[in-house]
């Protein structure tokens, strides 16, 4: 059985969250509390770090997990800028600039499979938030970083955006799913049959 937990970091309250089966585990994204993460790992073997973007607060605790674990950590080639500059935005947006650049493992793109054996996930690229953003999918689950969230959109005005871009990946969810389950990079999990009857902004992309 396939376990999925969520780690909510302190400050802006990125999500993390872990995939695991009780032996193995993979990450994604991880500006979660680093202590809370590991205590969740104990006894786990971490596979792999998916990153659903570059911005600072999805990155905070990649390089220290990925030192103490010694795993990889994939991403959307696009992003790599703003993981390198993280720090730079970091003290921009949140006034510290502390933060660990990670080593970036594997580049991941658009109907990439990611093959875990004990899950395999598909990567789908949703740029908007950022130019390399992506969503990750597995059994009816989407993990959509700052593209989509309970009763808002990602914001376009931070490094990376675009608004034209977000309608685009917005649209192409929309289209692809009926319904899934949507684990959020902020905020509390939703469906996306909610987010179509509810989310205006969202319903607003799908009209036009």
């Amino acid at each position: 059985m396939t376990n999925i937990i969520k780690i909510i970091g302190a400050g802006v309250g990125s999500n993390c969250y872990i995939i695991e089966n009780g032996i193995d585990a993979i990450i994604i994204d991880a500006g979660g509390e680093y202590e809370t993460i590991i205590n969740y790992l104990s006894g786990l073997s971490l596979k792999a770090i998916l990153l659903t973007h570059g911005h600072y607060d999805h990155i905070f605790n990649v390089e220290k997990l990925r030192r103490k674990y010694k795993t990889q950590v994939y991403i959307h080639p696009a992003d790599k800028i703003l993981v390198k500059h993280a720090g730079f935005y970091s003290k921009i947006i949140n006034g510290s600039e502390k933060i660990e650049i990670p080593s970036l493992d594997f580049f991941i793109n658009d109907a990439d499979t990611l093959d875990f054996k004990f899950v395999r996930i598909k990567v789908i690229h949703t740029p908007g938030h950022t130019e390399g953003g992506v969503c990750f999918y597995f059994d009816n689950n989407l993990f959509t970083g700052d593209v989509l969230m309970k009763n808002h959109l990602g914001r376009t005005d931070l490094p990376g955006g675009n608004k034209d871009k977000i309608k685009n990946s917005l649209k192409r969810i929309t289209e692809t799913f009926i319904d899934i389950n949507i684990f959020p990079g902020h905020s509390e999990n939703t469906t996306l049959v909610s987010e179509k009857n509810s989310n205006k902004e969202l319903i607003n992309i799908i009209n036009t």
